[in-house]
């Protein structure tokens, strides 16, 4: 094979030197999130990430379906989305929808948590005594009778109430206040019934829900309808509360990027609540309540 002669060898060197020069900055250009509009001119583009909690979620954006997520892959990420405000909403059959109104940014991608609470969640009731069998009951036992005991669940968790805290000795700080815990750097305070909200950390290191760009705000102040009477952190989640009001017992997003979602857990007037692990206990009246997470 007769090698190529020198003017060829040149040709193909100046062409592949010329292509290389201009596909180089497309290449950095789309790897920074430019693209072409459909005005044909460059344009700058974001990018919006869904983490979901729960396989079988429908993932809308604009009223428009995204994705189911399933077993393995459950979060959504959309890329190439013009610079604008956003509406995404999270369903799943029989639970309860989160929706948010969120902004993405040039060569950004927007964070969202969602979580989606049962529109019937299993409260098991824990009854005062057990019959023989182990089934709970309202019987009273008469005295001597073994038909029917005490149920030590049951005492276990009148003790858990008449304790001063929610919260377990590992996961308190020392503060003034019962009012205020706190949890992976972000304090909480019950002021009068408003729950406010600080991050503690390095401001570099804050929740995507404290910053927006260059912006950090100080502190994030949970909107609800009502004074909140008591709160705790949800389990394995540091940017949901859980929180109990004249009406019943919520969870509720810390997330103030647009209106935080509160979805309902327990219902009932003047419900009372303690955390132990996974598990959050109800107490109505003179009655309790279980709740497995």
């Amino acid at each position: 094979m007769r090698p190529l002669s020198r003017t060829k060898r040149r040709f193909y060197l100046v062409t592949l030197s010329i292509v290389f020069i201009i596909v180089l900055p497309m290449i950095i250009l789309y790897a920074r999130g430019y693209r072409l509009t459909e005005a044909l001119k460059i344009g700058r583009t974001g990018g919006l990430y869904v983490a979901t909690t729960e396989s079988g979620t429908e993932v809308y954006i604009n009223e428009e379906f995204i994705k189911k997520s399933g077993i393995l892959q459950r979060n959504v990420l959309v890329q190439n989305l013009k610079p604008d405000t956003y509406d995404i909403r999270v369903t799943k059959e029989n639970f309860q929808t989160w929706q948010k109104t969120l902004t993405v940014y040039p060569e950004t991608v927007t964070e969202a948590y969602p979580f989606i609470m049962p529109i019937h969640p299993v409260i098991n009731k824990i009854e005062r005594y057990l019959a023989r069998d182990g089934t709970g009951t309202t019987t009273v036992p008469k005295i001597g009778s073994d038909e029917v005991r005490e149920n030590p669940i049951y005492l276990r968790v009148a003790e858990i109430f008449n304790s001063t805290s929610t919260l377990p000795l590992s996961r308190q700080t020392a503060t003034s206040t019962e009012s205020q815990r706190s949890q992976r750097r972000l304090s909480v305070e019950n002021k009068e019934g408003v729950v406010v909200v600080e991050w503690l950390g390095e401001l570099s290191k804050a929740p995507v829900y404290f910053c927006q760009l260059e912006f950090c705000k100080a502190e994030i102040v949970i909107e609800i309808h009502a004074p909140v009477r008591d709160f705790d952190f949800y389990p394995s989640r540091g940017d949901l509360l859980i929180i109990s009001l004249f009406d019943g017992v919520y969870v509720v997003e810390i997330d103030d990027r647009s209106s935080q979602n509160v979805q309902r857990l327990f219902a009932g007037a003047n419900v009372d609540f303690r955390l132990e692990n996974d598990t959050i206990y109800f107490k109505s009246g003179e009655s309790f309540f279980s709740f497995s997470i």
